[in-house]
């Protein structure tokens, strides 16, 4: 029987209360099947970040309102699990850290098996495609290798849903191009159910199998568009009639809420 990792029903997030009060988000329902990768874009200030906050136990009980599951169990339990992890904008490595120190420190927070401690940290390092670079500091870091560390550190306590929030936002497009193709490769290599945010149409169609569209704040769900590209996808699909038809599908969609 199917079970869905992610399901949301009449999910509200209101920050504040009475006249001060702010809907970050209103009546949201979704689901993210098991090894799904969703896409969620939309207006700034729509609720995204606050969604994924959400999902994780990252935001306080009283800003909650609805249901959340998280492969049959409350995110607080989930996030006990260590069932998520999450990629910010911003890699937020430690300074004083080396590449192969900063992936490992999940393992010391959670105090893991030396055995692990060991061997996950340099096969995640060769994963992402940094071999060499162990001993690096971040300063000394272009800023993709940079994100690439912060995502090997997120897959360190192999979680089996991994949280997006603009991770490529900050990149260039070039090395945004080439991490797009890193990401699937390492995603294909788990199987973790993603849920990205994006600001930009053509990442979220060419990573995602869905794309959620938000409506401006209160953030409610517009529409899912179904990505029906094959896996893996060729980064010439970027160029291709049919993936301009599919971006402009989504944009549409946006619009359509402007103008409403």
């Amino acid at each position: 029987m199917r079970r869905p990792a992610v399901v949301t029903r009449d999910l509200s997030i209101v920050y504040g209360s009475g006249k001060e009060a702010v809907v970050a988000l209103d009546g949201f329902n979704a689901e993210v099947d098991d090894n799904e990768f969703v896409a969620i874009i939309g207006p700034s200030g729509c609720g995204k970040s606050s969604l994924l906050k959400a999902i994780c136990d990252l935001l306080p009980a009283e800003v909650v309102q609805g249901h959340i599951d998280v492969q049959g169990r409350s995110p607080y339990d989930a996030r006990r699990d260590n069932a998520f992890a999450f990629v910010f904008q911003d890699p937020v490595l430690a300074p004083w850290r080396t590449v192969i120190e900063n992936v490992s420190l999940p393992l010391e927070v959670v105090d893991s098996d030396p055995a692990d401690v060991d061997t996950r940290p340099q096969e995640l390092v060769e994963l992402v495609g940094l071999s060499g670079f162990e001993n690096a500091l971040p300063h000394s870091l272009s800023g993709g290798m940079r994100q690439r560390v912060a995502i090997a550190r997120a897959l360190t306590l192999e979680p089996s849903i991994l949280l997006l929030d603009e991770p490529f936002g900050a990149l260039d497009e070039l090395t945004r191009d080439y991490m797009h193709d890193e990401l699937l490769k390492i995603w294909r290599t788990t199987e973790a159910s993603v849920l990205l945010i994006t600001h930009s149409i053509p990442e979220a169609v060419y990573l995602s199998d869905r794309v959620l569209v938000l409506s401006e704040r209160p953030g409610r769900l517009i529409t899912s568009v179904d990505i029906p590209f094959s896996r893996p996808r060729d980064p010439n699909l970027k160029t291709s009639v049919e993936f301009l038809k599919k971006t402009n599908e989504v944009r549409a969609s946006l619009s359509q809420e402007f103008h409403d």
